[in-house]
């Protein structure tokens, strides 16, 4: 991938879900999504971000993720997943579902 905005120009982009330098499991963005996630009509990205909630090997962890991921509709689909994954995060006030 071509990151112009960058100082190191390409590379691979993943998202990964970490902590304490730890990494549980990743996802290369290049890579097609599941397709019973985009049935259930999660956009790509929150396609990843499922499969890899769905790799975690116990339930209930606590995710921070940043304005590119949350939504109101992903918190309460990770919520009630597999995993039961509670998220929380800033989000972008003009997206759908959020509380005036």
């Amino acid at each position: 991938m071509r990151l112009k905005f960058k100082k190191v120009k390409g590379g691979y982009q993943a998202d990964a879900l970490c902590c304490d330098g730890c990494t549980f499991a990743f996802y290369f963005r290049h890579q097609t999504p599941l397709k019973n996630y985009i049935k259930q009509g999660y956009s790509t990205l929150h396609a990843r971000v499922m499969l890899m909630f769905d790799q975690l090997q116990s339930s209930h962890h606590n995710v921070y993720m940043d304005n590119l991921y949350i939504s109101a509709l992903f918190c309460k689909r990770a919520q009630n997943s597999k995993n039961k994954v509670n998220t929380h995060g800033v989000c972008r006030g003009e997206l759908k579902g959020i509380p005036k």
